[in-house]
């Protein structure tokens, strides 16, 4: 199955865009300007707009304070645009307002109301608010704790291409919590998030073909993906990978670390993948 692109902002705002609301000429302008980079001039002509109810301004005002964009970060007024601009239906605007209020970045910390938000974006189809109620759902803040209900979830994210929502897929399936434990499908779903350029699952299927855990052992294999977590992975992930890498390379030739150097150094992420499927008990 190919993959649906994670719904971008243009995508989730388009039901939206100021049908409602009257449009003014400069509001293109500002839309240019903001993605040239001018942010004093994107202020200046999308400010008018987004104070006069148009979901789309509001989203970026609230972008340009959330990221210091011309103006000084300020995540309360950040919060307060993307209140308004969600208000409306701006599916990413949902999904930056719950990611504050999951971190308590320029509000009250509120565990429910970032599930309440993620849910929303999980209803349109938004790909990273799925995977992030997932972890709401495994981890029993804001909602109820339900290990199958995040199976799916992190399932559904999969299937919109979010590559962490694999690794979060495959460890249930490693521990069995919420779906049967199978060791060969997590280490598949391991392999998949892998293959999109994650990290973590390249840390993970480096220690499955070292030990032989759902796969034959190959320490060549191994050090090809320790490699490749180096390079991708948070710096958690890269120092246990460097580490990992450096006990198994002596287990492989000269020529056969050179011919795997030579393979993570051409390494691309994957663009297709088939669907882990919604998992059942």
């Amino acid at each position: 199955m190919r993959f649906r692109t994670i719904l971008a902002p243009a995508v989730v705002l388009a039901a939206v865009l100021a049908t409602a609301h009257p449009v003014r000429a400069d509001f293109a302008r500002g839309l240019a300007a903001l993605q040239r980079g001018e942010y004093p001039l994107a202020l200046k002509e999308l400010l008018p707009d987004a104070q006069g109810g148009n979901p789309r301004a509001q989203y970026e005002i609230g972008r340009m304070y959330r990221y210091g964009w011309g103006v000084e970060p300020n995540a309360p007024e950040s919060a307060r645009w993307f209140s308004m601009a969600a208000a409306q239906g701006v599916i990413a605007a949902a999904y930056e307002l719950a990611w504050m209020y999951h971190m308590g970045d320029g509000v009250r910390p509120d565990a429910r109301r970032a599930a309440e938000l993620f849910g929303l974006g999980a209803d349109a189809g938004h790909g990273l608010s799925t995977h992030y109620l997932g972890i709401l759902r495994y981890e029993g803040r804001g909602v109820p704790r339900d290990f199958a209900m995040a199976a799916r979830l992190f399932a559904t994210a999969a299937d919109l291409g979010v590559a962490a929502s694999f690794i979060d897929l495959g460890l249930l399936y490693h521990r069995g919590e919420g779906v049967t434990a199978d060791s060969i499908r997590a280490t598949r779903l391991f392999r998949m998030g892998a293959d999109l350029g994650d990290g973590r699952g390249m840390l993970i299927l480096g220690g499955a073909y070292a030990r032989g855990e759902g796969v034959m052992e190959d320490p060549a294999e191994a050090y090809f993906w320790y490699g490749l977590a180096i390079g991708h992975g948070a710096p958690d992930v890269r120092n246990r990978a460097e580490q990992q890498r450096r006990d198994i390379a002596s287990a492989l030739s000269a020529d056969e670390r050179r011919f795997m150097d030579a393979r993570i150094a051409s390494w691309e992420p994957a663009k297709i993948s088939p669907s882990p499927q919604t998992p059942s008990r």
